[in-house]
This record gives C-alpha cells, sequence and structure tokens, in this order.
C-alpha cells in the first residue's frame, strides 16, 4: 500500500464518529493462522482504532464491519481489489490517480495474457486520456500533478508532438492560461508536421522497398558469376 498515504486519520475519525462508516472494510480469511488480513480499508481500521472504548462499542457493538473476500483469490486480484477500493472512496492528487489507471491496465493485462479475462475491465474512455496524459512532456507533466492543467487538457496537449507542446508550455509560462485560438493555431501546426513527417515516412518505406529489391537481384547475380 505504498503508493497512499495514512494522512487525515483524526479527522476521519471525527467524520465515522458523525456519519458512521460510510463503507465496510474488505478483508481475506487466512484459515491457516485463523484469522483475517486486511486487504482496503487501512485508514478507516486506524480511523476507529483511535476512538476511546466508549465510541467504539456504540459504534460498533459486534465489531468493524467487513466484507469478506473470496480466499482463493491471486495476488493480482488482490492488487486489483486494493487500487479499486482506494479509487472509489479516497479523494486521491492526480500523480496517484494517474498511476492508479495505469497499474490497473497492467495487471488486466496480466490476467488476459494468463486467459483469466478476454478484456480489460476499465473504462476506455477514462484510460484513453490517463494513457495520452502519459505522452506529455516532463513539465506539462508536472503541471497536471500539480493541477496546473486540467485531465481534459492533457488529454489534448498529450495528442500533440513535442514541439507543440514546448509552444503551449511557454504559453502557459507566461500566461498562466492558454486561449483555445491559441491552441487549434498550435495544433493546426502540429498536425502538418505530422503530415509530412506521414509522407517522408511513406517515401522512405518505398525506396528501402526498392532498395531491397536492388539488393536481392545483386545477390541473384552474384551467386550466378
Amino acid at each position: 500500500n505504498e503508493m497512499y498515504t495514512q494522512d487525515g486519520i483524526n479527522a476521519l475519525k471525527e467524520s465515522i464518529l458523525v456519519n458512521g462508516l460510510r463503507h465496510n472494510l474488505s478483508v481475506l480469511y487466512d484459515s491457516d493462522k485463523d484469522i483475517y488480513r486486511l486487504i482496503s480499508g487501512e485508514r478507516r481500521y486506524h480511523a476507529i482504532s483511535e476512538m476511546d472504548e466508549k465510541d467504539y462499542q456504540t459504534l460498533f457493538p459486534a465489531g468493524i464491519p467487513c466484507k469478506v473476500e473470496k480466499s482463493d483469490i491471486t495476488e493480482i486480484d488482490e492488487e486489483i481489489m486494493l487500487i479499486s477500493a482506494n479509487h472509489d472512496v479516497r479523494e486521491s492528487s492526480m500523480e496517484v490517480k494517474r498511476w492508479e489507471v495505469s497499474r490497473l491496465k497492467e495487471l488486466y493485462e496480466a490476467k488476459k495474457l494468463n486467459g483469466e479475462i478476454k478484456k480489460i475491465n476499465i473504462s476506455e474512455r477514462q484510460a484513453r486520456k490517463y494513457t495520452t496524459a502519459e505522452k506529455l512532456i516532463p513539465e506539462l507533466s508536472e503541471l497536471l500533478n500539480n493541477n496546473g492543467i486540467d485531465l481534459n487538457q492533457a488529454d489534448k496537449f498529450g495528442k500533440l508532438d513535442e514541439d507543440a507542446q514546448k509552444s503551449i508550455l511557454n504559453i502557459l509560462q507566461k500566461n498562466g492560461n492558454i486561449e483555445n485560438a491559441e491552441f487549434q493555431s498550435i495544433k493546426k501546426i502540429s498536425e502538418e508536421r505530422a503530415k509530412e513527417a506521414a509522407k517522408y515516412k511513406q517515401e522512405l518505406e518505398e525506396v528501402t522497398r526498392e532498395l531491397n529489391k536492388k539488393n536481392e537481384t545483386l545477390e541473384i547475380l552474384e551467386n550466378k558469376i
């Protein structure tokens, strides 16, 4: 659970005292040791543990309510459960959210390779935005993590080439924001560069094919000689 901090315990305790436990903890039963092992809900557990005995007995006379998960799940499923639970109940930073989506994709890909599932169980639209954000230059990526730009902007900026992103960064650093007209102008130039690059790539592929054919012909003639 290294990506999730254990701060705000006192505030969470006060919230539980006033509003009750809004989400049950998730546990696995270890039959060898006859104990329940916590999978998700560590902050909630610590917050409840900080209560005095009277408050605890008032709120949880039968103990802390938990959802008991299947005990035969794999380590991959266990990590998916942890990330999914934290994603649903925590107000995480953008950096953590980006890690969550990236890690979930890796875990589901592993399950897919193992033949356990046929498709990735994560919102394609959500995953696409976070995936595009990973194509940001480091400076824009840092702005995203620090809420200098939002995820929708990151999705748009990440589709452009490095030069275009540097132009956007300069405008953001100078003005604090970027107007749509400015973005569209930079996007148009980036798209023109992309078309030109695609054209050169196609020409290179054609020349390479011709060169390979000539090399094959040359090899045949050399063998005949």
